[in-house]
C-alpha cells in the first residue's frame, strides 16, 4: 500500500515533504523514506508525524524530538561547527545526476569565515530477482547485479564506487509446465518463441512486489497458491532483496576547494548510477525479473570562524623585488592608508613561521629593508600586520618578498710586458668566460673603453678595469695592472775592419756597449761561427761575417746588436785541410777534406806527382 505523511509542530500544521521536495503522499511500504520540514523549523519544538495508509485510512503517529535551538554564539578566533545531513529517496535506477541537497555555507557578509569542510557520504543499492528455467533439463547459473555509483562535486567526479549484489551458483530443475487449474489461467505462451512460462504469467503483478523488495509468494495469485500444488514453482529461484553500500569521507581546507561550499543555495553535489546484470550459465534458457533501486546520503560538517570585526584587507606592493648583494632595496607600500595601524616584521625565512619581534620604528605604510639582510644572498620575506586603529585583534597580514642575488667575486689580475709588446687582458682574469657583459676601460670604470681587450699595447704601466656580471645580473669590478718595462739599447751595429790584409789578419774581438748596464748577453745563432762572450767583451769571431748578439735586462726586456767582421781585401788563402792518409797498393784512391768551403780542387801535374791523378766533384 501507499502512505501519506503529515506533520504538526506545537499543535500547528507543518509542511513536510520528501527530502527532494516532492509531496509525501505516495510513500512506498517498506522503503526508507527521508523527509524534510521547511527551513527555520529546526529548534522550534517537537514534530509530530501522522502516517496514513492511503487504502485503509488507518494511521499512526510518532514524535520526532527536537533538542532545542541550533544557534551558535560566535567567539572571535574560536572554531564553530554546523552540520547538515541529506538522504535521497530510494529511487528506481538509474540515478541521473540526482542532487544531494546540502545547503551551502553562508559567510554572512564576512562575519563568518569557512575554514574546512568534512564531507561524509554513503551510496547504496538494492535489487530483487526471480529466475525461471524454461528448459526441459536442469540449469545451473550464477548472477551478479552491479551498480557503478559516481559522486560529483561542482561537475567534477570525486568518487566512483562499484556496488555488487551477487547470487551464488544455483541449480534449477527442468522447467515445469503448469496448465490452467483453479484460479490459475495456465502458463503464458510468449511470442515469437512459444515456450510456456509460469513467471511470464505473473510478471505484471509480481514485479510490483520486487519494486518494494517484498516477497510475491505471499500473494494469492502466486502459482502455488493459485493451483494448490507446492511444486509448481520448483523451477524458479527468488531472492526478494540483495543490498550493498559504500561509504567515504573527504576533507577540504583550501580556498579553491572550499569555494563550491560557500554562498547561498545548495552545494553542487550529485550522484549518478550505471547498473547491470552479469548472468553466467543457464544456457540461454532462463527468464528473469529484476528490480533495482539506489540511494545516496551525505553529511557535511562546516568548521568556521566568527569575525566580530571588519578586518582591513592588507595589500603590499611590490609583492617581490630583486637586488644584488650589497645593493639598496626600494620601499614597500601597504594599503589601506586610513583608520589602521601598521607593524612591519622581518627579515623572515618563510611566510608560515612566527613573525617574531616587529622592526623597531617601522609603523608607517611604507617600509624600506636595510641592514645585513641586504648583504647576504638568499630569499627573505617581510610581513606587515595592518589592524584597525585601537583593535590589534582585528588585523590582516600581507607578505612581501626580497630576493638578494649573490655578486660575482672577480679576482684582480696583473701582467708585465716590455715596451712595444701587447698583452691579452682576458687571460689575466680567472674564469673570464663564465661572466657576462664584460666591459673594459682604462684607469677607472668610467674611463676610456678598451676596444680589443685581447690585445692591448700600453706605452707605460697602465691599470685596466673590468666590469662584468653573473647570470643573475649582479656585477663586480676587477683591475688588471699591466707593468711596462723599458726596452734596453744594445748599442749600435758595428763593422770591424781587417787588421792586416797582407797576412789576412781579421779583427776577432769587440767590446759591446749596452744601456742600461747590468744585463746579460747571448749570441743569436752560431753563424758565421761561435763567439765567446765575457761580460760585454766578445772574442773568437775568427770567421768573417755578421754576428748578432741579444742583450737581456733583469726585467727580461731585450735588444739586438750586429757586429760584422769584414774580410781582408785581396786573396784570402783557403784552408785545404789535413793531408790524406797514406794508402798501399793496390788501393789507388784517397779522400781530401777542405776546411774552407766553396772552392774547387785541381791536381798538380808532373813532375810533382808520380802520375796523373783525377779528382771528382
Amino acid at each position: 500500500n501507499k502512505f501519506t505523511v503529515t506533520a504538526t509542530q506545537g499543535g500547528n500544521p507543518l509542511a513536510i515533504t520528501l527530502s527532494n521536495g516532492s509531496a509525501a503522499t505516495a510513500i512506498n511500504c517498506g522503503l526508507n523514506t527521508p523527509l524534510r520540514t521547511p527551513a527555520g523549523s529546526a529548534g522550534k519544538g517537537n514534530v509530530t508525524l501522522t502516517i496514513t495508509d492511503n487504502v485503509t485510512g488507518c494511521s499512526k503517529t510518532l514524535v520526532v524530538t527536537d533538542p532545542g535551538t541550533c544557534a551558535v554564539t560566535c567567539v572571535q578566533g574560536t572554531p564553530s561547527t554546523v552540520v547538515y545531513q541529506y538522504a535521497t529517496q530510494m529511487d528506481i535506477t538509474e540515478l541521473n545526476s540526482l542532487p544531494i541537497m546540502i545547503p551551502k555555507f553562508d559567510e554572512q557578509g564576512g562575519t563568518r569565515v569557512l575554514q574546512s569542510v568534512k564531507l561524509e557520504y554513503t551510496v547504496g543499492g538494492k535489487t530483487a530477482f526471480v529466475f525461471e528455467n524454461r528448459a526441459a533439463q536442469s540449469q545451473s547459473f550464477n548472477a551478479k547485479a552491479s551498480s557503478e555509483a559516481t559522486l560529483t562535486l561542482n561537475s567534477t567526479d570525486i568518487a566512483t564506487n562499484t556496488l555488487e549484489m551477487a547470487i551464488p551458483q544455483t541449480t534449477l530443475p527442468g522447467g515445469i509446465l503448469v496448465p490452467a487449474s483453479g484460479s490459475w489461467a495456465g502458463d503464458s505462451i510468449p511470442s515469437p518463441t512459444p515456450t510456456p512460462t509460469t513467471l511470464g504469467r505473473m510478471e505484471s503483478w509480481a514485479s510490483d512486489y520486487l519494486t518494494v523488495f517484498k516477497d510475491p509468494r505471499a500473494d494469492a495469485r502466486w502459482v502455488t497458491n493459485a493451483t494448490g500444488d507446492a511444486t509448481d514453482d520448483d523451477d524458479m529461484y527468488l531472492n526478494p532483496m540483495i543490498a550493498d553500500s559504500v561509504s567515504g569521507t573527504f576533507t577540504y581546507n583550501t580556498a579553491l576547494a572550499l569555494a563550491p561550499f560557500i554562498g547561498t543555495g545548495n552545494v553542487p553535489l550529485e550522484v549518478s548510477t550505471l547498473s547491470g546484470l552479469a548472468l553466467t550459465g543457464g544456457g540461454g534458457n532462463l527468464i528473469y525479473i529484476q528490480r533495482t533501486r539506489a540511494y545516496a546520503s551525505a553529511k557535511v560538517t562546516y568548521t568556521y570562524l566568527c569575525i566580530l570585526c571588519t578586518k582591513p584587507v592588507a595589500a603590499a606592493t611590490p609583492k617581490t623585488q630583486t637586488i644584488c648583494a650589497g645593493g639598496a632595496a626600494t620601499a614597500y607600500t601597504v594599503t589601506p592608508s586610513t583608520g589602521v595601524e601598521y607593524k612591519w616584521y622581518g627579515p623572515l625565512a618563510d611566510t608560515t613561521s612566527s613573525l617574531g619581534t616587529a622592526v623597531s620604528g617601522a609603523t608607517s605604510a611604507t617600509f624600506t629593508p636595510s641592514g645585513a639582510a641586504l648583504a647576504t644572498a638568499g630569499t627573505k620575506y617581510y610581513a606587515v600586520v595592518v589592524n584597525t586603529t585601537g583593535d590589534v585583534a582585528c588585523a590582516d597580514t600581507a607578505y612581501v618578498q626580497l630576493v638578494v642575488n649573490a655578486k660575482p667575486v672577480i679576482a684582480d689580475g696583473s701582467a708585465t710586458i716590455c715596451a712595444g709588446e701587447s698583452v691579452d687582458l682576458t687571460t689575466k682574469i680567472t674564469n673570464y668566460n663564465s661572466y657576462q657583459g664584460q666591459v673594459w676601460t682604462v684607469g677607472t670604470a668610467g674611463g676610456t673603453a678598451v676596444a680589443t681587450p685581447s690585445s692591448v699595447k700600453p706605452t707605460g704601466t697602465t691599470t685596466y678595469v673590468l666590469v662584468a656580471q653573473n647570470v643573475a645580473g649582479c656585477k663586480d669590478t676587477a683591475n688588471v695592472v699591466v707593468t711596462v718595462n723599458p726596452k734596453p739599447n744594445a748599442g749600435k751595429d758595428t763593422t770591424l775592419a781587417c787588421v792586416n790584409a797582407v797576412n789576412n789578419t781579421l779583427a776577432t774581438s769587440y767590446t759591446l756597449v749596452p744601456s742600461p748596464a747590468g744585463g746579460s748577453w747571448s749570441q743569436l745563432g752560431t753563424t758565421p761561427t761561435t763567439a765567446t762572450i765575457t761580460g760585454n767583451n766578445v772574442t773568437g769571431m775568427s770567421v768573417a761575417g755578421t754576428y748578432q748578439f741579444i742583450y737581456t735586462t733583469t726585467a727580461g726586456c731585450k735588444d739586438t746588436v750586429a757586429v760584422t767582421v769584414a774580410p781582408c781585401a785581396g786573396c784570402v788563402k783557403p784552408n785545404a785541410g789535413a793531408d790524406a792518409a797514406n794508402v798501399c797498393q793496390p788501393t789507388s784512391t784517397a779522400k781530401l777534406t777542405a776546411v774552407t768551403t766553396g772552392g774547387t780542387w785541381a791536381p798538380i801535374v808532373s813532375p810533382a806527382n808520380p802520375s796523373a791523378a783525377t779528382i771528382d766533384a
